[in-house]
């Protein structure tokens, strides 16, 4: 067992030497990095989708709309101009308003409204 951990030690100091040879230093200065976290790809941060941009920016306007309304507790989804209204409302009538509010918005296409009547919400 002592003669293997003493082989052991000996190929992992031969190891480490190689490493630290002037050719080895050379070749790992010459090879570009690569992968997820190599400075190359530091600096570009991954591209967002545009419809991913679009979303965001259509959701922020149906939300606004429905704050100046103030219709509250409804969190507002988007995918490809497809408008979903989730959450609740104090009335049916206040639910109709919001999807009524949401449709108008210039880039919606369709509203599937979620909203759920509660009273005193």
């Amino acid at each position: 067992m002592k003669s293997f951990l003493i082989v052991l030690c000996a190929a992992a100091a031969a190891s480490l030497a190689a490493c630290d040879s002037p050719t080895t230093q050379k070749k790992l200065a010459d090879t570009p990095a690569a992968g997820p976290f190599s400075p190359a790809n530091a600096a570009t941060p991954p591209a967002k989708a545009p419809e991913a941009d679009a979303n965001t920016a259509l959701a922020s306007r149906v939300m606004k709309a429905l704050e100046g309304m103030r219709i509250e507790d409804v969190d507002v989804t988007v995918s490809d101009g497809a408008i979903t209204l989730w959450g609740s409302t104090t009335s049916a009538a206040e639910a109709k308003r919001a999807q009524a509010a949401a449709a108008k918005i210039e880039g919606v296409k369709s509203v599937d409204n979620r909203l759920i009547v509660v009273k005193g919400s």
